[in-house]
């Protein structure tokens, strides 16, 4: 699966981000199974559009900001998991 990196000579780089992009889905797949598991309804769409950056900074200072975001909405749905009862849905993916 070509990408931005592959684009721009970084093949190593490129392999890296193809398996942080796996690692990403097998928590997607997790969340969407415990989903699933508590009768609801999971939403499959991109909580925003992709961007092309221009450089690797620009690139990277976006993912760290999205990380950021991640670990905020984590949190925070573990805790209304936990406050709820379902302990569950607290355990680490």
């Amino acid at each position: 699966m070509p990408n931005g990196f592959d684009d721009w000579g970084l093949t190593k780089l490129a392999d890296q981000m193809r398996e942080e992009m796996k690692e990403e889905w097998g928590h997607s797949d997790r969340f969407i199974e415990r989903i699933l598991y508590l009768k609801g309804t999971p939403e499959l769409a991109f909580e925003k559009s992709p961007i092309l950056h221009d450089s690797l900074v620009e690139l990277f200072k976006a993912d760290l900001a999205d990380e950021e975001d991640a670990i905020e909405t984590y949190a925070k749905a573990s805790k209304e998991a936990y406050d709820m009862g379902d302990i569950g849905s607290k355990a680490p993916v």
